[in-house]
């Protein structure tokens, strides 16, 4: 789980317990990393929140989303739509603030 200090991001972990990989070229996968890296990081300093030492975890989670799914849904959704998408509206909307960290 990572938590921005009020955090958000969950990650997803397979049936085995283990972080699931993203599959696709390394070079998709780095620039993927660096596109959701730089949007979490982005966001988390505008909102005043950190990160747990589990985000490079779930940063490799969220583009295993996008390898799979299209774009970077919010992997402790139950729905790939536009609203889950990372940042997700939830989190956008207080969920944070309110809960201290994202689902």
């Amino acid at each position: 789980m990572i938590h921005f200090r009020r955090f958000c991001l969950l990650a997803v972990f397979g049936e085995t317990g283990q972080m699931t990989e993203a599959r696709g070229s390394d070079g998709e996968n780095e620039k993927r990393r660096a596109e959701i890296a730089g949007r979490i990081e982005a966001f988390a300093r505008a909102s005043g929140y950190g990160f747990s030492p589990a985000k490079d975890k779930i940063v490799r989670e969220l583009v295993r989303m996008h390898n799979r799914f299209g774009d970077f849904y919010c992997p402790c959704q139950p729905e790939n739509v536009d609203e889950t998408v990372c940042i997700c509206v939830e989190v956008k909307a207080g969920y944070v603030e309110e809960f201290g960290r994202c689902h």
